[in-house]
């Protein structure tokens, strides 16, 4: 697993004119108006949270993962790399999501789900 940043950190950098937060190793995340964040989430570097989006305690998203506007991310969630959420979509707790996944707009995904690896969630 790649190293995560915990959000309290990613918060306390800076930001860029594109309004990314500049990490000290190099890597920017992206996080949008009026996000919420649960205690102990951790943030990939190369990350983009939505606006209105609400992630839960204790969930990682790994790196160069994007999580759409209106998003819920439910609590001890796991996020792979390169990942897609769209807009409008909830993640229960507990989910896992493996690396490059992509889930469609206004997807309900229910507690403890498994999303495989390259697995392309639209039902």
């Amino acid at each position: 697993m790649k190293p995560t940043y915990e959000v309290d950190a990613v918060q306390a950098f800076p930001k860029d004119a594109k309004g990314y937060h500049m990490l000290s190793n190099g890597k920017r995340i992206k996080i949008g108006t009026n996000v919420r964040f649960g205690k102990n989430v951790s943030l990939g570097g190369g990350c983009v949270i939505g606006n209105n989006t609400e992630i839960r305690e204790n969930t990682t998203i790994q790196e160069f993962s994007w999580v759409g506007n209106n998003c819920i991310i439910g609590s001890e969630c796991v996020i792979g790399a390169d990942t897609t959420i769209c807009e409008y979509c909830h993640l229960g707790n507990d989910v896992t999501v493996g690396d490059h996944a992509f889930i469609e707009h206004s997807l309900t995904i229910g507690d403890g789900r498994r999303i495989n690896h390259f697995e392309r969630v639209d039902w």
